[in-house]
């Protein structure tokens, strides 16, 4: 949030609590080798991919795919937000919403329907929908580690977490075309 202000990245940023805790002796490398990386990686890659979208205008690409026009600009933020949250519930909702996220910009940026769409409020919408995917294990830390426990199944799962999703985006959609 200071990057601003140091010039010094959010990642470099991230490492100096590992480096503190390690030479304070408050964590081991033990405990380092006990993390689970692959959810750190796979976090990491969606970052790298929403970057790599942003950067070489692949975002800009397949935003130009459709004539978006056309669309009543609250359909086409709930269409975004519904593919952001089926994606969310297969893929970690962080990485989802890291190349989801460059692609809504380009797409809302580029809208030029009848009325006008306020994109920060519209990619609030977006990335608070994107956050309700959590069907199975992988869409969210949390469920990952219930369903670790081995006391809960991926239908379990399936059942609350969608019904659970699903209301909250109809609710999150209700607010958005009445309030904002």
């Amino acid at each position: 949030m200071t990057e601003k202000l140091h010039g010094v990245n959010s990642y470099t940023v991230s490492l100096l609590p590992l480096i503190v805790f390690t030479c304070m002796r408050i964590i081991n490398v033990e405990d380092i080798k006990s993390m689970n990386w692959d959810v750190i990686w796979l976090v990491a890659g969606g970052i790298a991919l929403g970057n790599a979208l942003s950067t070489t205008g692949l975002a800009n690409v397949l935003a130009h795919l459709i004539d978006y026009s056309q669309f009543n600009s609250f359909a086409l933020i709930m269409v975004i937000s519904m593919v952001g949250w089926l994606i969310s519930n297969f893929v970690s909702s962080t990485a989802t919403a890291n190349l989801m996220i460059p692609i809504s910009i380009a797409i809302l940026s580029t809208y030029s329907g009848e009325e006008s769409i306020n994109t920060n409020y519209a990619l609030m919408v977006i990335a608070i929908i994107m956050s309700f995917g959590m069907s199975l294990p992988i869409s969210t830390p949390p469920n990952a580690l219930a369903y670790s426990t081995g006391h809960i199944t991926n239908w379990d799962m399936l059942k609350s977490g969608g019904t659970v999703g699903i209301i909250c985006c109809i609710l999150t959609g209700i607010f958005f075309y009445f309030v904002i």
